[in-house]
């Protein structure tokens, strides 16, 4: 009799396996999440002086610039995936098979989850850190996009995240060493280590980027660290300090000692207004130096954008070979949820002296209008204009007409489908 009760007690049991089996499989695949999402943005531009001034016997410029996206992001319980195809063009350019914007696929990415704290990302994705200084998510237009390995390692508990990144570059299938000449990295590892406190948030990051030297195969080495901390000193005041120093060699062989500092300061007076003081300053290189040294610091991988003015005049198609001395007032007014006004004051200096031992290069001063229509649509209004100094065309090398740029944008980025399953 006990038997034959033992017996039907391990029957039930042995029936109860494919329940909790299936139910586990439900289980996992109640973890699965599939988003498909897009983006549009349409950025008129009128420049009089937009990334350089305008000349005496220039017009001024218009122009229409839209990106498309399409986005396809996947999530379970141990892996995450994501593709994003873009393509951005100016309006009224060439027909499509001229275009030289194009489709392309922007990222495409896989990670694994080990542990808790623990995965690995392989694929081409953005690398974006601290304030953007050095490793920035340059969208849209001007789209940066990394292909590499990103170990990461985050602690929720500890507040302690570690990330270590590597990428190589070929030209393509190479069955023999090829030059890689294209102005990007032949290969690249950073370390990033960041720790919050109760009050401070501080990061350490090191960068070596190898670009092969013209017209060789033989790839050199430039170093870049340091590090960005943030403390509060109070709720509503905030000190940021950051430093980077680069060391190593150029493309162009040059032995290189260059850095980058910014200080500042911010402080919410209440909930709708701010304001930060500070200085952005990038080394450079003196007219006396000798050909073999280069003291201009190399923004790499930065927003190109998000610093140094909106007039775009330093860094993007003047290499700022003489640094930039960068201080400013920006102030904020947040109206209610959806408006916001933010004016940013400029005063630009070069860091080392140009022609007949001249540094100040003039004032700029930038506002934007924003408003939110919904969480996936904002419109921006925003004007540029830079006001020279008395030796702001020596530095340009050319007689200007004026310095300025006006311009809107329309972003609207929706949500096409989302389900878990």
């Amino acid at each position: 009799m006990r038997t034959n009760q033992l017996f039907k007690r391990g029957i039930n049991k042995v029936m109860l396996v494919p329940f909790f089996m299936l139910f586990m499989n439900f289980y996992t695949l109640a973890q699965q999440q599939l988003t498909l999402s897009g983006g549009f943005r349409f950025l008129p531009i009128h420049s009089r002086g937009f990334r350089e001034p305008l000349g005496v016997d220039d017009k001024a410029g218009t122009y229409v610039q839209q990106v498309t996206r399409f986005n396809v992001a996947y999530e379970d319980s141990s892996y995450k995936a994501f593709v994003m195809l873009q393509d951005t063009r100016i309006w009224g350019e060439p027909s499509f098979t001229n275009d030289p914007y194009k489709l392309g696929v922007y990222r495409a990415w896989v990670e694994k989850k080990f542990t808790n704290n623990l995965s690995l990302e392989i694929g081409r994705n953005e690398f974006k850190y601290d304030d953007q200084h050095l490793l920035g998510a340059r969208e849209w237009a001007r789209n940066l996009a990394h292909d590499g390995v990103r170990l990461k390692y985050e602690n929720d508990s500890t507040q302690f995240k570690a990330h270590a990144m590597f990428a190589y570059s070929a030209n393509g299938v190479e069955f023999s060493r090829q030059e890689y000449g294209r102005g990007n990295y032949k290969s690249f590892h950073a370390l990033w280590l960041n720790k919050e406190y109760k009050s401070v948030k501080s990061s350490l990051i090191y960068i070596g980027r190898g670009q092969d030297k013209d017209s060789t195969t033989t790839t050199v080495y430039t170093h870049t660290f340091g590090t960005n901390t943030k403390f509060s000193i109070t709720p509503k005041l905030t000190l940021t300090g950051i430093y980077y120093h680069q060391l190593g060699k150029n493309q162009q062989d040059q032995d290189v000692n260059a850095f980058l500092t910014s200080v500042n300061l911010k402080y919410e007076i209440n909930k709708k207004f701010s304001y930060t003081i500070g200085t952005d300053i990038g080394s450079g290189t003196a007219a006396n130096t000798t050909e073999t040294e280069n003291n201009t610091f190399d923004r790499m991988f930065g927003l190109l954008h998000g610093y140094f003015g909106y007039t775009d005049l330093f860094y993007v198609r003047r290499p700022a070979t003489e640094g930039v001395e960068d201080y400013y007032l920006k102030l904020l007014w947040k109206h209610n949820k959806k408006f916001s006004i933010k004016n940013h004051i400029h005063w630009f200096r070069t860091q080392q002296a140009f022609g007949n031992n001249h540094r100040e290069l003039g004032f700029e001063n930038n506002i934007v209008f924003n408003y939110k229509f919904s969480k996936d649509a904002t419109l921006s209004l925003g004007h540029a204009i830079f006001f020279g100094g008395k030796h702001f065309e020596e530095y340009w090398g050319k007689e200007i007409k004026e310095t300025q740029m006006l311009f809107m944008m329309f972003s609207f980025r929706p949500t096409f489908f989302k389900k878990s399953f």
